[in-house]
């Protein structure tokens, strides 16, 4: 499988902010997306993630190039 550049993952980027906590609206941006992909994942592929935790949620590296499948 090959996936697009993906960044530092919630646990580092609660780390790198020395455990304080972040804004509500950020907050709810990361649990709407993260409760969307689990949603697509369950209906669209049948699969259930059994291990959530910060280490598991990675964030979209912005201006990172994206490689594609020639065919």
């Amino acid at each position: 499988m090959v996936f697009e550049t993906l960044g530092k993952n919630l646990y580092k980027f609660i780390d790198a902010n020395n455990y304080y906590g972040f804004s509500l609206h950020s907050i709810q941006k990361i649990a709407y997306q993260c409760m969307i992909a689990l949603k697509f994942l369950h209906e669209r592929m049948r699969i259930t993630h059994t291990d959530l935790k910060p280490e598991n949620i990675l964030f979209k590296v912005d201006g990172s190039r994206k490689v594609r499948d020639p065919d």
